[in-house]
């Protein structure tokens, strides 16, 4: 249906492209996988209804450490208010949520958002300040400071879209963090921005991070997906276990 394909450069220039200069379909890195480490969480019989009937019917997942698993589902399955509640931001649900090797830690919404960072789809809803050095200044993790040592001084609102996704993973990742959740986080991202992501998440998943993503986006689940889920119905599937 495109009769001509525009293309906006880093330098304000735009030029025609063919259609076969832009990356549509282009192949995306795939992470290596590695045996997960010790759990972090477990949803046992988690259940939830904003009204009748039921979106979530006894959720029942274990997450681990340096892991990545991925939830697929379609529009209004309930994917992202189980991140919700994951997250410890909605308590109105039945079940337990067990935090291993905490004391007391089952179902305390307190632990929760103290070991979890939740990745809003709009990363602009994590901006507090007008200054990306002041949005980084509770976060110690060298490679995630270093993209942006010489913006510190610009706004975060100005930023590339991809540059605002990453910002908003370093600021939801703060050194206590244990577990990232991220809903749609490939939207908005064009390829090259989805690479510097994946990459981006490899190295968190490698330091011991657990992380939950929610996505439409096929390929980029099984670029740097450790499990791959699919709710349906209100009931959550494996569909793909590369641990085994």
């Amino acid at each position: 249906i495109v009769n001509r394909n525009l293309h906006l450069e880093i330098d304000g220039q735009v030029r025609d492209r063919q259609a076969d200069e832009i990356e549509w379909d282009a192949p995306l890195p795939h992470l290596s996988f590695s045996s997960s480490g010790k759990i972090l969480m477990q949803l046992r019989n988690i259940r939830f209804a904003y009204e009748k009937p039921e979106i979530l019917k006894g959720i029942v997942l274990k997450i681990y450490s340096g892991e990545i698993i991925a939830i697929t589902g379609r529009n209004g399955c309930g994917k992202s208010t189980l991140l919700t509640i994951i997250s410890g931001l909605r308590t109105n649900y039945r079940g337990n949520i067990e935090i291993v090797g905490k004391t007391g830690g089952t179902n305390d919404k307190k632990i929760l958002r103290k070991l979890t960072g939740l990745l809003f789809q709009n990363p602009e809803n994590h901006f507090l300040y007008n200054q990306v050095e002041k949005e980084l200044s509770n976060n110690e993790i060298d490679y995630l400071n270093e993209e942006f040592d010489s913006k510190k001084d610009q706004s975060p609102f100005t930023l590339s879209e991809g540059e605002k996704r990453r910002l908003s993973t370093a600021i939801a990742y703060q050194k206590e963090k244990k577990l990232l959740l991220l809903d749609e986080p490939t939207f908005g991202q064009d390829f090259h921005n989805k690479v510097k992501l994946i990459e981006l998440l490899g190295k968190l998943r490698d330091n011991g991070i657990g992380i939950v993503i929610v996505s439409h986006d096929e390929s980029f689940v099984k670029a740097v997906s450790n499990r791959i889920f699919e709710l349906k119905n209100g009931i959550l599937t494996i569909k793909e276990n590369r641990n085994e």
